[in-house]
């Protein structure tokens, strides 16, 4: 069992990490730390078809940092993301597509750790413009 799992494992990062490497834009390297890249590319290496996954979401940071890895054709999906943190200060936001259009990684960042229930009462924090800007993404 242990020889079989270390064999599917193996095949399944010889297969993604090269189309990690090939796919990720320069900016995606450029501006994502290493070690939030390597998680994002442990959670790809996790999955078994690209094609047909999940949306993950992965809190870093005390929940300060959240990264959502989807597939990348569904349209106006950022417009979704955003609108799950509605009641939180957002400070910070990156949007990347893979080359091929298979996957997409987007990073959010807040300014606290609050829960939903603490801040119910700011359920405008996210910029009208930027919600309108994510339905066409």
């Amino acid at each position: 069992l242990i020889d079989s799992l270390t064999t599917l494992q193996r095949e399944t990062v010889e297969e993604k990490v090269p189309w990690f490497l090939d796919n990720m834009p320069p900016q995606y390297v450029n501006q994502v730390p290493l070690a939030d890249r390597l998680q994002h590319l442990s959670t790809l290496c996790a999955i078994q078809d690209i094609d047909n996954m999940p949306e993950i979401v992965s809190e870093h940071n005390e929940g300060k940092s959240v990264s959502i890895i989807s597939d990348g054709k569904s349209p106006g999906q950022l417009e979704k993301q955003l609108s799950k943190f509605h009641w939180r200060q957002l400070s910070g936001l990156k949007v990347f597509k893979s080359l091929d259009g298979r996957v997409s990684i987007n990073m959010f960042e807040f300014n606290e750790t609050t829960s939903q229930n603490q801040n119910e009462e700011d359920m405008n924090s996210i910029p009208t413009e930027l919600l309108q800007y994510s339905k066409d993404i």
